[in-house]
């Protein structure tokens, strides 16, 4: 992927999600060097998981069913170098396929893309109904409809696609959802019919996680950025990543840190400061010194 560079900024795609944090925690990890994890008993690894933007996420579940006793867990996402991000949404996808036998368009039966649209209007207003008295957007259901699709191009049936996604929060009852759901579709469908079916399938299910702001690694992260001379900050993000992977596995001290501006990701936009790639350095070599002691007391 070509990149360049003017002045401070490096631009290019993957600059600032996931190729500056990962640059920063190899260049950390190399300066604390083999003999101060030997002298502190540290094994420190340096993972870079493919497919973290897919909710397969293979990598994140192939270093999460390899280790098994994780002391503390720092996921590379960009945060800015002077910010540590605490928490992630969950998310669920939802697939939709339907297919009825074809009715003349003058005729009072319904289109087979109307009960699709139905099936989202339903979630939408079961988000918003979940959402009515929480005014944040971390603690809300956030849905989104990503693609839906009609045909009635051969044979005698009209069928339907369509595909959601729900960003979702902490304490949320995703088997109360789905079942939900699927009861909604089942009175709308005559499963034993000839003449229409719908078929429901929910997928890519990972649940919020949230690190705490008093574990070994957040201390360690604030300390590690007030010596490099700025105020630190928490945020919480409304996306997903690899710590909903191995958070509930691990059970860890976790957080997520590394240097960029999010909102520039995966825009034509994406670039990074040089100056703050170099600040992040310091403070992941300032952190995991200080991080082996701290989950010891």
């Amino acid at each position: 992927i070509p990149v360049r560079i003017e002045g401070d900024i490096l631009h290019g795609r993957g600059s600032v999600d996931a190729k500056g944090p990962l640059a920063s925690f190899v260049c950390a990890a190399a300066q604390l060097g083999h003999d101060w994890a030997v002298e502190n008993d540290v094994r420190l690894i340096v993972a870079g998981a493919v497919e973290e933007e897919a909710a397969t996420s293979k990598g994140a579940r192939a270093v999460r069913d390899r280790l098994t006793n994780v002391d503390a867990c720092i996921i590379g996402e960009p945060s800015r170098w002077d910010r540590v991000t605490l928490g992630y949404k969950g998310r669920i996808q939802i697939e939709f396929e339907a297919s009825r036998t074809m009715a003349h368009t003058a005729g009072p039966e319904r289109g087979i893309g109307a009960d699709a649209a139905a099936l989202w209007s339903h979630i939408e207003q079961h988000c918003n109904d979940w959402n009515e008295d929480k005014p944040k957007l971390f603690d809300q259901l956030m849905p989104n409809l990503r693609t839906i699709t009609t045909d009635s191009g051969e044979g005698f049936a009209e069928t339907v696609q369509m595909m959601i996604s729900i960003r979702t929060p902490m304490n949320w009852d995703a088997d109360a959802f789905q079942k939900q759901i699927s009861d909604w579709v089942a009175a709308r469908f005559d499963q034993d019919s000839d003449q229409e079916s719908g078929a429901l399938k929910f997928k890519g299910l990972e649940p919020a996680w949230r690190g705490e702001r008093s574990s070994p690694a957040a201390r360690a992260f604030l300390s590690a950025i007030r010596e490099n001379e700025a105020k630190p900050g928490f945020v919480v993000k409304t996306g997903t990543c690899d710590m909903n992977v191995v958070g509930p596995a691990w059970n860890c001290p976790i957080l997520a840190y590394g240097p960029g501006d999010s909102s520039l990701d995966h825009t034509p936009e994406e670039r990074i400061s040089l100056t703050e790639f170099l600040k992040s350095i310091s403070v992941l070599e300032a952190a995991l010194r200080r991080l082996p002691s701290l989950l010891k007391s």
